[in-house]
């Protein structure tokens, strides 16, 4: 049997940490929001949890919760296409912790029509770590 060696099995971990809908930077929010969006689009509820802070299980919850749901539904029609462009990040005046980042999310729907929604990402800084709080 081969060894491994403890310099090998870190930069694999570090390698499969940032493997979660793309490499993030969680000191930069806007890093997190994209990480967020990526997920979103390939309705990778798994590699999103990953961008929310443990202390929030109910979100959690509710994001394994989809993730059951996207597994069990495989194979059924679903939108295509779907593209995410960044428009901007704008912090909180309100409340020093919170950002709220922007973007325009093209699709096409199971009838074939494109759509252009508003996206926000709703991030929460907690112990100088950006979090995903929500999408809307």
């Amino acid at each position: 049997m081969k060894r491994i060696s403890i310099k090998t099995m870190a930069v694999a971990l570090f390698g499969l940490c940032l493997s979660a809908c793309g490499g993030v930077n969680q000191s930069d929010p806007e890093s997190v929001a994209e990480a967020a969006m990526e997920c979103y689009i390939k309705d990778d509820y798994e590699g999103m949890i990953k961008l929310v802070d443990p202390s929030k299980t109910s979100k959690i919850d509710e994001l394994t919760q989809r993730a059951e749901f996207v597994k069990q539904n495989a194979g059924k029609p679903t939108s295509t296409n779907r593209s995410a462009k960044f428009d901007t990040l704008v912090y909180s005046s309100i409340y020093p912790n919170e950002a709220s980042a922007y973007y325009s999310y093209t699709f096409t729907d199971k009838r074939g029509e494109e759509n252009t929604w508003k996206m926000k990402v709703v991030l929460e800084k907690k112990d100088s770590k950006w979090w995903v709080d929500r999408i809307k």
